[in-house]
């Protein structure tokens, strides 16, 4: 029971909080009455519409492609007469075979050939320096040697002496036989010998004047002495003569006075 003065609610949220049943039953039924509509829908349009659309492409059908060849196809292709050689189009013909192994040769080698000669003239002008130098070097070596035995010579001559190169009369310890060479140092052996006699040694010079080789020619018949005089021979020089042979012969005599 509703009092006269009681002050009544006016506004949507109240009116619907009073009426929230009957709302609730409204929207359950329309909710209801939509889904049954749904799915009447639903089975009314289960057969499905079929269309047919046409489409005209014979302007965009592709021009025809040439046929490519097959691996099958290059297979059959022969290729037996090609040869491993280069051909110039604008050559002179040349038939197959008939170009000669010789000529072939000499003109793949060619410039080889140029490049190897040029280095053998450069190698030769290189060796004919050297030698040229070498030989000056030498020259000039043996010059000086010359002049420092020539010069030892005269100072190491005694007081009555004769120079070197001079024959001496009658018999001597030394004597030697050279020709066109002169001596520098020649050993007179210590007598260490019992007895005495006269032994000749065959020697072999060089230009540098050293003796290279020494046997007995003519001995002496006592072979200590002949050992003597080889061992002295050996120790003996020459004068450096460089238009000699380098393997001059010659001879020196040794005499040895019994002691």
């Amino acid at each position: 029971m509703r009092l006269p003065f009681e002050k009544r609610p006016t506004d949507v949220g109240s009116w619907a909080y009073e009426h929230r049943v009957g709302l609730c039953c409204m929207i359950i039924a329309y909710l209801a009455f939509g889904i049954a509509f749904v799915g009447v829908k639903i089975i009314l349009n289960e057969r499905p519409t079929l269309n047919t659309l046409y489409i005209d492409l014979t302007e965009l059908q592709p021009e025809p492609q040439p046929e490519q060849e097959t691996p099958e196809m290059q297979q059959k292709e022969d290729w037996s007469g090609v040869r491993n050689r280069v051909s110039d189009e604008n050559g002179r013909d040349q038939s197959v075979g008939s170009m000669r192994e010789s000529e072939a040769s000499a003109s793949r080698s060619k410039s080889t050939t140029d490049f190897q000669e040029q280095l053998d003239a450069e190698a030769e002008a290189v060796a004919g320096r050297v030698r040229a130098g070498r030989d000056a070097f030498e020259k000039g070596r043996r010059e000086e040697q010359e002049m420092i035995d020539r010069n030892k010579a005269q100072r190491e001559a005694k007081p009555g002496e004769k120079a070197s190169g001079v024959k001496q009369a009658g018999r001597v310890l030394v004597s030697y036989w050279l020709p066109n060479r002169r001596d520098v140092s020649l050993v007179v052996p210590a007598y260490q010998c019992e007895g005495g006699g006269e032994v000749t040694i065959a020697i072999t010079v060089n230009r540098n004047g050293r003796i290279t080789a020494a046997s007995v020619k003519e001995g002496s018949g006592n072979s200590c002495i002949d050992d003597t005089a080889i061992q002295a021979a050996r120790r003996s020089q020459f004068n450096v003569d460089a238009s000699a042979s380098d393997r001059q012969n010659g001879t020196i005599t040794y005499t040895f006075v019994p002691q």
